[in-house]
């Protein structure tokens, strides 16, 4: 079961607009694969208001 208000990433296209976007530094890419850092994530909702193909979203 996952937990309500966790980012997840669906969809990326390693375009890399994601790398600046977060001020909690939550978004990682690594071997050139998106992840959230759900410990560091404050759910502002910055970055999946910035990605028109919905490569991010709030799991409910």
């Amino acid at each position: 079961m996952v937990e309500r208000g966790f980012i997840t990433v669906i969809g990326c296209n390693k375009c890399g607009k994601c790398d600046n976007v977060c001020p909690k530094r939550a978004i990682e890419r690594i071997d050139g694969i998106t992840r959230i850092s759900h410990e560091k994530c404050d759910l502002c909702m910055g970055c999946v208001e910035i990605f028109p193909n919905k490569a991010l979203k709030l799991l409910e």
